[in-house]
């Protein structure tokens, strides 16, 4: 175990070799190692007045098991240094659970300090010198964030005004789909992203489409409400499909009902139902005929991924359906 310190930051490394560089990272093949990250933040107070950070990197090898990086100190400088040498997909995650961490969600002014450290943004990107002495005190929280700066801000970083002023709700995809034949399944790790604030609702549901990769829809994500019945309207229209199938695989000699999920435009024809593909690239353009689902929910949002990877254990992400 090696420590390291600064003046605003100590760093200790514990079951892996300390490294202080680009050279030395790659070397010892940490950035072919799966991560995972811990964040604890110390909001600042009358007499701390500065906040604090601790993130804990976990390196896991299935060789030689678990090494961290264990960063703490000034939470600006913290964020920086565990940022450093991660892959896009990593920064992410780390990202996620930053935001997570957050002690003061009602506080604008740190909502808006957060955005700036996570995204490595300068005054100067969103204001002209006219500019930088407002931004600047709603930064340090001495005037503030109004609806128009919000937006005008907002338009210049390409984000959601209301992202500025109100931390963003969470939820995770419960499902992947594969437009090659419409079928959704569980993946091997759920994925957790900011949800719309518009269709936000303790009902919304994501499903994430993750193939073919030549799909023009690919890591898209479809918003829904959860429901047991039919939407009485979703004829013709993108859809959630359940279907249950009777009499499934035998347990304790009963037998038990089981489920299947589709993605596609659910039409009526006559006494029956069918689900269309969406994709137009792809070769199965029915994904099936002759359907009796007892569940139907129109999809509210079909979008490109804002996501940052979360792994989630099966038996508690199973859940979330």
């Amino acid at each position: 175990m090696k420590k390291q310190a600064s003046i605003f930051f100590t760093t200790r490394h514990e079951g892996i070799k300390p490294f202080e560089n680009y050279e030395d990272y790659y070397n010892t093949d940490l950035d072919t190692y799966k991560k995972t990250f811990k964040v604890k933040r110390v909001a600042p107070t009358k007499t701390k007045i500065i906040p604090e950070a601790t993130v804990v990197i976990e390196y896991i090898s299935l060789t030689l098991g678990i090494g961290k990086k264990i960063i703490k100190g000034v939470e600006s400088k913290v964020y920086k240094e565990a940022s450093r040498y991660l892959k896009n997909s990593e920064r992410n995650e780390l990202n996620r659970q930053w935001k997570a961490a957050n002690k003061n969600k009602n506080d604008t002014a740190y909502i808006l300090n957060d955005l700036f450290l996570t995204k490595g943004l300068n005054v100067k990107d969103i204001v002209t010198d006219k500019g930088i002495s407002t931004l600047y005190k709603i930064l340090k929280g001495d005037l503030e964030l109004t609806k128009k700066k919000a937006i005008e801000y907002a338009e210049k970083i390409n984000v959601d005004p209301a992202s500025l002023m109100f931390d963003a709700p969470q939820m995770t995809c419960w499902s992947n789909v594969n437009l090659k034949n419409g079928k959704v399944f569980i993946p091997d790790y759920f994925e957790t992203h900011e949800a719309p604030r518009d269709l936000y609702s303790e009902d919304l549901k994501a499903i994430k489409v993750v193939g073919p990769d030549f799909s023009p829809f690919n890591n898209w994500i479809a918003y829904y409400d959860h429901k047991n019945t039919i939407d009485a309207d979703a004829h013709n229209k993108f859809c959630y499909v359940r279907e249950r199938i009777l009499g499934g695989p035998q347990q304790d000699d009963y037998l038990i009902d089981e489920y299947r999920y589709y993605l596609g435009i659910y039409q009526i024809y006559g006494t029956k139902r069918r689900i269309i593909n969406i994709d137009p690239t792809a070769e199965m353009k029915v994904i099936k005929n002759d359907i009796r689902p007892d569940a139907v929910s129109i999809i509210k949002a079909f979008k490109p991924e804002n996501i940052t990877a979360e792994v989630i254990p099966i038996a508690e992400g199973k859940k979330l359906a």
